[in-house]
Order: C-alpha cells, then sequence, then structure tokens
C-alpha cells in the first residue's frame, strides 16, 4: 500500500486472483483503490480455488472490486461459487484475447480427406503416464495424423519427459508456434485440462477431453449433451471416440456447445477493461 501512494496509483489491474497478484489486491483495497479482475483461463472451482475459496464467510469481500468472465456460463458459475466477491460485482466481459478471425461455424470441414489429424497439447501439470496408455493406443492406427503442440519459449517439460519414457512420441511433430496458426491443419484438439483443449471451438475445432485421476472430468464435458458421454475414460476407447466424434460433429454441434459455454461470444475483454479505466 506504500508502494500505491507513492507512485499515486488510482486503479489496480489484476490477472486472476492468485497467490501471484492476490496480495496486490488486498493492498489496493486496504486504501480504497479500485481492483479489476479478469479471467486469465478456465477456472474450476475444486483446482483454482484461489478465486473461489467456498468456505470464506467474511462480510468484507477480498476479490476484486469488478471482475470479468468469458462467458455467462463463467458468470452464473462465479456468481454461484466464488465467495471473495460480491455477486453484483461478476461481469461477462469477455476473453482477455479474443480470436481476431473469429466466425460462427456452420459446419464442421475435416482438415484433410485422408487422416484424422489430431493435435495433442502439452499439460505440464499431468503426469505423462497418465497420457501415453492414450497415446500408445492412439497412435496404432494407420488412419490418424498426430502432432504434439509444446509450449512456446520454454523447456517443455511434458514433452521431455514424453520422448524418455515413450520413443515412439518421437515420430510426432513438433508445433511451438501460436496455436491459430496450428489451428487450420487439424480436427481435433486433445488433452485432459488445458484451456487450449477448449480453444479448439473457437477455430471450428473438435475438443477431445481424457479423463485422469488428477482432473477427473475438469471440464464437465459429459453435462454437454444429456445422456451422452464425451469424455475419454478408457485408452482403448479414444479412437473411437475421435473417430465418432469426427463423423457425427455436423449432428452433435459439440464445437458450438463447447464455444458457447466457455467463450461466449467471444467479445474483447481488453476493452471491457479499458471502460473500467474510464
Amino acid at each position: 500500500s506504500k508502494l500505491y501512494k507513492s507512485i499515486n496509483v488510482n486503479e489496480v489491474v489484476i490477472i486472476a486472483f492468485n497467490a501471484r497478484s492476490a496480495h496486490l489486491a488486498v493492498a489496493a483495497k486496504s486504501i480504497n483503490i479500485k481492483t479489476i479482475g479478469i479471467m486469465h483461463g478456465l477456472q474450476h472451482k475444486e483446482y483454482d480455488v484461489y478465486e473461489f475459496m467456498e468456505s470464506y464467510n467474511e462480510s468484507r469481500k477480498i476479490g476484486c472490486d469488478v471482475y470479468g468472465v468469458w462467458s455467462l456460463h463463467y458468470l452464473n458459475y462465479f456468481k454461484k461459487h466464488s465467495k471473495i466477491m460480491s455477486p453484483q460485482n461478476i461481469f461477462y466481459s469477455g476473453l482477455l484475447r479474443p480470436v481476431k478471425k473469429f466466425e460462427k461455424l456452420h459446419s464442421f470441414q475435416r482438415a484433410s480427406k485422408n487422416k484424422i489429424k489430431v493435435l495433442i497439447i502439452s499439460e505440464p501439470l499431468i503426469s505423462v503416464s497418465e497420457i501415453i496408455p492414450f497415446l500408445r493406443e492412439l497412435l496404432k492406427h494407420n488412419d490418424i495424423e498426430a502432432a504434439i503442440k509444446v509450449r512456446p519459449m520454454v523447456r517443455d517439460i511434458y514433452y521431455q519427459e514424453l520422448k524418455e519414457i515413450f520413443p515412439q512420441s518421437l515420430k510426432l511433430k513438433v508445433l511451438d508456434g501460436k496455436i491459430e496458426d496450428a489451428a487450420p491443419d487439424y480436427d481435433v484438439f486433445l488433452g485432459c485440462h488445458s484451456t487450449a483443449v477448449i480453444e479448439a471451438s473457437l477455430f471450428g475445432k473438435i475438443s477431445v477431453l481424457i479423463e485422469t485421476k488428477k482432473f477427473n472430468d475438469y471440464f464437465e464435458m459429459d453435462s454437454l449433451i444429456p445422456e451422452r458421454s464425451l469424455l475419454v475414460t478408457k485408452p482403448e476407447s479414444l479412437y473411437k471416440n475421435i473417430v465418432d466424434r469426427v463423423k457425427n460433429e455436423n449432428s452433435l454441434k459439440t464445437i458450438t456447445k463447447i464455444r458457447e459455454r466457455f467463450f461466449g461470444d467471444n467479445l474483447d475483454g481488453t476493452q471491457w477493461i479499458i471502460n473500467q479505466l474510464e
């Protein structure tokens, strides 16, 4: 708070209320400086507990004075579960980085007529030992062409571990650029908890989620379509699930359903922040 006073800060923008930034928000609020927050990723109350703190029961809220979320689904989710912010201070802001080439999807189109092209998303928070059985089954099939999207500008520990204990992964094409540049060449994004897997819907691609012990059904995929399971729970089911999803996407419309749930109308959250600062 002394630093804020010394440099005459009037507002503070917080990208997610977490261990790296929560103290900044609390310090600002202690001297009545407006705090503005926005979602950084697809949070879940069972994992990103710092955004929710459901056991918090104080009258004075420690969360941001105004907080932006990506979709109407998350607006309802945060209002219901977050106890560190008042419901009336949570708003549908849109994405921090909205997709520039965003178009409403009319129908799903394969990237290639020859093989189903799968982009595996590197996820360092999960042990590759949970993922390898699924990849081993997937790579048995000649009508699947797979690549792996690694994290740019850093040593990707997920991929490094994968190479060490699963030599077949050395045959995978490795992509380290922007995901929006890679997306047009693939049909399916594959992973278990990363926002990038769900971002497939923003590019008109299919998101296939694997169940793991750590993250389970992290995005609650099995609630997306009543009486139809989309979560892949067994390695031997992965190939069939992918083929089925690709074949039937235009009737299932999972891309549209996922996009609407998690990203809404691709509103500009950055502009929302600017508006809050004015």
